[in-house]
């Protein structure tokens, strides 16, 4: 059943962490971030010609099962663009469908709590159709808006635009953090893909992200990524706006793809190829790749393509 987590429910589950007990608030340091997957691996699965809920079954599983990922009774954050005013069908949020098979496969192997959960509001939520697939598979919402107690300060050490973030205390309290952005163009940045999604994890993204006309956003990004670590990227490719993002409504191209992997940049890079960009086109790739935060170079990847058996 789908639970929409009140401010209460919230409280009690920190407490639960032991927080109060022992009278730090150590878990909403910079190292206590969700943990990512032990060692970033080289593969990339890209699956492709069926549903969005199979492409998605079939891309996890080219990268070895959500087991790789999820162990059992961890809490799962699964982070959805969903900041579109639009339904599913415009292709500017996250296919709920493929919402919906990462909580299934989450639920599969025995995972705790799982969790949509970021800035949007209720109303985000309900538009793009994360209320059904939550319901449907077992998962809680958690609609935050911009609720600044729901937030806590973490440094950035490596920042070079931005040396802190308000970041979600789900984000602090989970085990695992599934980033699953939909793959769209960007005015601004070009395209928004997985290290951009991250902003929906933070507040303030429009007076820190945006400021200046946005000439900071590309580094305030890769700072970002820096600091806030997923455990799996899982990008929505199966439809996607070439124009007018991210927004939209725009025109539209049907990869009917899911790609998925681990190391940030990489998965990036291999999404923006969908709209013919090369790594050095987008900045954003060369800023996080100095950063050390994973491969640009894709010829140092593994590429493992899949065909999504339908059955859904």
């Amino acid at each position: 059943m789908q639970i929409v987590i009140g401010r209460r429910e919230f409280a009690k589950r920190v407490a639960g962490l032991g927080l109060a007990a022992c009278g730090s608030s150590s878990i909403f340091t910079k190292s206590s971030h969700a943990v990512p997957a032990a060692n970033v691996s080289r593969d990339i699965a890209v699956a492709k010609g069926g549903t969005p809920f199979d492409n998605t079954v079939a891309a996890v599983e080219a990268l070895g099962g959500m087991a790789e990922f999820v162990s059992p009774g961890a809490r799962v954050l699964i982070n959805p663009n969903v900041s579109g005013h639009l339904p599913p069908d415009a292709a500017v949020n996250t296919h709920p469908h493929v919402v919906g098979a990462l909580i299934k496969l989450c639920r599969d192997v025995g995972a705790g709590d799982v969790i949509i959960g970021n800035f949007n509001s209720a109303k985000n939520y309900k538009i793009g159709r994360m209320n059904e697939v939550a319901e449907k598979y077992g998962a809680e919402l958690e609609p935050l808006g911009d609720k600044k107690e729901f937030f806590k300060r973490i440094e950035v050490p490596q920042g070079k635009a931005l040396d802190h973030l308000l970041v979600s205390e789900d984000y602090l309290a989970a085990d695992v953090l599934i980033n699953v952005p939909v793959a769209k163009h960007h005015t601004v940045s070009r395209m928004s893909l997985g290290m951009k999604n991250l902003m929906g994890l933070v507040i303030n993204r429009w007076k820190v992200f945006h400021r200046d006309g946005g000439k900071h956003l590309n580094q305030c990004i890769a700072d970002l990524a820096s600091a806030v670590k997923s455990t799996l990227i899982v990008v929505d490719a199966n439809k996607m706006i070439v124009t007018k993002g991210p927004v939209g409504p725009g025109e539209q191209i049907e990869p009917k793809q899911v790609m998925a992997g681990t190391d940030p940049v990489a998965v990036d890079v291999l999404a923006a190829q969908l709209l013919d960009y090369g790594k050095e086109d987008i900045p954003l790739f060369r800023l996080a790749y100095e950063h050390g935060l994973g491969q640009i170079d894709l010829k140092q990847m593994n590429i493992i393509e899949r065909t999504a058996a339908t059955t859904s």
